[in-house]
């Protein structure tokens, strides 16, 4: 899935990965996408569960190399 921004957040533990897609998200456009990309185990549980609470669709996940790629697109 192609995103328009990519947040970096390997190594980071909770709740810094949710606190960056915040603001990052605060700054994108509505409907435009942003791939969080996370190690931390509690992101499998805390992103989708953020975007529920906010409204911002949980497109979802992706394996990668050490990590997971979460996609999120910003509400209209």
């Amino acid at each position: 899935m192609n995103a328009d921004k990519v947040q970096d957040s390997v190594g980071q533990a909770c709740p810094m990965p949710i606190v960056h897609m915040a603001k990052n998200m605060r700054l994108m456009s509505a409907g435009q996408v942003l791939e969080v990309r996370a190690d931390d185990e509690g992101a499998h549980a805390d992103i989708p569960a953020w975007c529920e609470q906010t409204g911002n669709p949980f497109l979802g996940e992706e394996p990668s190399d050490g990590f997971f790629r979460y996609f999120v697109r910003k509400k209209a």
